[in-house]
């Protein structure tokens, strides 16, 4: 089975990594990679509201806990909606006037103030090489201020794509995040999202030993409130050959999983404006050996794992 670190945040309970994202974007610029070059691009404003939950869940393979409204076929007849379907046809039109009207029209000032025209167009051409057409599949969540919906790219990948919006008119966007879709995007529950920090609670502690039951999870779950966990539990066998139990202070193997952290680090130096994914390696590391290497091969080389 294989190892994967998943990052619970929630009013609603949804993972970050690797089988849901919150409905709102996170702040800051951010890019994940895969082995397969999905450009997994988010354009974010700050937020200054804290996120109530966040918990870190170190599993085997685990399911989702169902937060979400249940899913619609279109979207909303709402400047939302509207927005969202301005994005699509905008994206699938490969082109990058297109796009640059479209974001001008469409983003807050912050986005565009963030990151120059050329960047912003720069991440479009990546992301749309590598996943072509999008194609509308279902509305997970509509709300005045977010909508999520699922869509297919032309190479036949599911994508999860959350958008962001101001809370008051004209309702322009503030972010937007494209990712992976996973089990629990594709089939949403139509149970209604807990209301209390009990029901919560009570709501992955029961789903968790549905997967254990059925042999699907292993691993340590922590839930915290304002930093506080409030649930904490050990699951499954840390050795099966020796029959050892997990325990919360377990220690897990990550392997490779240790470059996403790296990557992260990287992309929240370049929010701050410390560094650029087109720098090439020399310029901050003046004294790496192979100086042909260090002029050609840029940071959004090695993020990318390809020699330039």
């Amino acid at each position: 089975m294989k190892l994967r670190t998943t990052f619970l945040s929630a009013k609603a309970v949804r993972t970050l990594t690797p089988t849901r994202r919150d409905t709102k974007p996170t702040p800051g610029l951010s890019l994940r990679f895969s082995t397969a070059l999905r450009l997994c691009a988010r354009f974010f404003l700050s937020n200054s509201s804290a996120v109530t939950y966040w918990a870190i869940l170190f599993a085997f393979n685990v399911a989702t806990v169902a937060q979400t409204d249940p899913p619609q076929n279109k979207l909303p007849e709402s400047a939302a909606g509207r927005r969202v379907a301005a994005y699509i046809e905008s994206f699938n039109s490969g082109n990058e006037t297109t796009v640059r009207e479209f974001q001008n029209k469409n983003f807050v000032s912050a986005i565009l103030q963030r990151r120059s025209e050329a960047e912003r167009l720069q991440m479009y051409r990546q992301i749309h090489g590598n996943l072509g057409r999008l194609t509308l599949r279902r509305v997970l969540q509509a709300r005045q201020d977010a909508i999520s919906i699922l869509v297919t790219a032309a190479n036949g990948e599911s994508l999860r794509c959350d958008f962001a919006f101001e809370t008051a008119a004209p309702h322009k966007i503030t972010g937007i995040s494209i990712d992976q879709a996973e089990a629990g995007d594709e089939s949403v529950s139509d149970s209604p999202a807990p209301k209390s920090e009990l029901e919560l609670v009570n709501a992955v502690s029961a789903h968790l030993d549905e997967l254990v039951q059925a042999d699907e999870f292993s691993g340590v779950v922590l839930l915290a409130k304002n930093g506080k966990p409030v649930f904490q539990r050990a699951y499954g066998f840390a050795s099966q050959a020796y029959q050892t139990f997990n325990r919360v202070d377990t220690k897990f193997n990550l392997g490779s999983i240790n470059k996403i952290f790296t990557k992260i680090a990287i992309c929240q130096l370049a929010e701050q404006g410390k560094l650029s994914f087109d720098d090439p390696i020399g310029k901050h590391l003046p004294d790496y050996p192979n100086q042909q290497a260090a002029e050609k091969v840029t940071i959004l080389h090695l993020l990318n794992m390809s020699s330039g």
